[in-house]
Formats: C-alpha cells, structure tokens, sequence
C-alpha cells in the first residue's frame, strides 16, 4: 500500500512542479540552468524514494 502510494505521487508532484518553473526562478534569483538542477534534484529524489 505505502509503495503504491509513493509511487503514485511522482506525476501529479511532477505535473505541479514544471509550470512553477518560470516562478521558482523568480524566487530564487537564478537562471535556467539552476532552475533545471532543482528539477534534477526533485527527480533524483523521487527515484532514490
């Protein structure tokens, strides 16, 4: 039950998390490439979950 539940979470935390891209960069004060890491950084983390 739990591992369904992980691993139903990835795509709808993914489909929530690519439109906030243009916005996180804002908050953050970085550019494409840091804005890309993080999305990197979620990914691997969803992954290694």
């Amino acid at each position: 039950m739990v591992l369904a539940g992980l691993s139903g979470v990835s795509p709808p935390a993914t489909d929530m998390y690519v439109p906030a891209l243009p916005d996180l960069a804002r908050s953050l004060a970085t550019d494409a490439f840091g804005v890309q890491m993080s999305l990197t950084g979620f990914l691997v983390g969803i992954i290694t979950g």
